[in-house]
């Protein structure tokens, strides 16, 4: 309730200063997509979403807030959201945003370690993040150099209330973080680009996790799940990228060091290139150690994408879980109708657990067509 109050604040500040101004910019776009569960329930899902832009910007500030209007059917049910809603301010060696904004770390593809600002979506980790509220500033140190800090005054996770126990069935309660000073989450980041060549950063994240950890009460019939709850944590980052002879190089990697239990972590190893043809093909190995008693795994993921008749574009994407055998292929096609509408097909096959979290988090078998069309404005 508080967090929904002081989004709904921060908004209302906005507007306040939209309407006092000249020139506001808005658009957006009108999504319409239908999903079909081939091997599922043989259900299809159809799904409306219309994202509205509203925003302005001068040399010293600006402002933007995004509004999601979705309806599901065969439900019928519309959900309102604001997706973000933030100000912008620009000083003479500094930059500051404060509101509900999205924060992207890491130089890896698709799978960011250091990236631990937004949460997740674990149906698709490689999509995009979800929006906070947050305080974040970047101070230029000169051309070459940053310093970024964010502060988040809340705990946001993705799961809901309760989680069911892997291979017990057994249904706990996810105890929520309390909404205290104590709990505030903060990040840092020194970054450098263009030196002799080379993009890095270092970084450092403090807060609690966004998958929950299951605690254990001993009885004489052995342990069973007594509650879920956030270990606090600190995790320490570091990326590069470069280029060698016409390669895109980089690597990416986050130890987490929660306050209960062992370490763990990722590593991100990536590198495309260019062919004459035009097409980019992608490839990265991806190490996770493994969360409390989850084993290592490698995955393997690969992309190529490219155009074809001028307009229109396709992409092959694909993950293998080396450990697990696990794997998804996931090939797409995007027409482009005209300068604001576009068609896009996706198919989506997945069997088996490809981006292990340490808990049943989203679908391990897949076999999904969908398709959509919209309209940018």
């Amino acid at each position: 309730m508080i967090k929904n109050m002081v989004v709904v604040l921060v908004l209302g500040l906005l507007l306040i200063q939209g309407a006092a101004v000249e020139a506001v910019d808005i658009g957006g776009e009108f999504e319409l997509g239908s999903s079909y569960d081939i091997e599922g329930d043989d259900s299809a899902r159809v799904v409306s979403d219309l994202e509205l832009g509203i925003g302005r910007s001068t040399f010293s500030e600006a402002f933007q807030v995004n509004l999601g209007f979705m309806t599901e059917w065969p439900d019928g049910e519309t959900v309102f959201e604001i997706r973000d809603a933030y100000f912008d301010y620009y000083g003479a060696d500094f930059d500051l945003r404060a509101g509900k904004q999205l924060v992207a770390w890491g130089t890896a593809t698709g799978y960011n370690p250091t990236d631990n600002i937004n949460p997740v979506n674990f149906d698709d980790p490689a999509g995009d993040k979800d929006s906070r509220l947050l305080l974040k500033g970047d101070y230029f140190i000169d051309r070459n150099y940053r310093l970024t800090g964010v502060i988040a005054p809340f705990h946001d996770s993705p799961f809901a209330d309760e989680l069911t126990v892997p291979e017990t069935g057994i249904v706990l309660p996810v105890e929520e973080v309390d909404n205290e000073l104590g709990n505030v989450e903060y990040g840092l980041k020194f970054s450098g680009r263009g030196v002799e060549g080379f993009d890095f950063s270092l970084s450092l994240t403090s807060g609690h996790e966004q998958v929950p950890t299951i605690s254990y009460q001993e009885t004489p019939m052995g342990p069973v799940p007594e509650s879920a709850y956030f270990r606090e944590y600190l995790v320490l980052g570091a990326d590069m990228a470069t280029s060698y002879q016409g390669f895109g190089i980089w690597a990416e990697g986050a130890l987490m060091m929660p306050d209960a239990g062992d370490n763990y972590g990722s590593l991100v190893l990536g590198a495309d290139y260019n062919l004459e043809s035009g097409q980019l093909i992608l490839g990265q190995l991806i190490y996770n150690r493994g969360r409390l008693s989850q084993d290592d795994n490698y995955i393997l993921q690969q992309a190529v994408e490219g155009s074809f008749a001028d307009y229109h574009s396709y992409r092959l994407a694909s993950f293998y879980n080396l450990s697990t055998d696990g794997y998804l292929v996931r090939p797409g096609l995007e027409f482009s109708l005209s300068d604001a509408i576009s068609l896009e097909f996706e198919y989506i096959y997945q069997k088996g657990e490809v981006m292990s979290q340490g808990l049943d988090l989203g679908s391990q078998d897949r076999n999904q067509l969908s398709a959509s069309i919209s309209y940018s404005f």
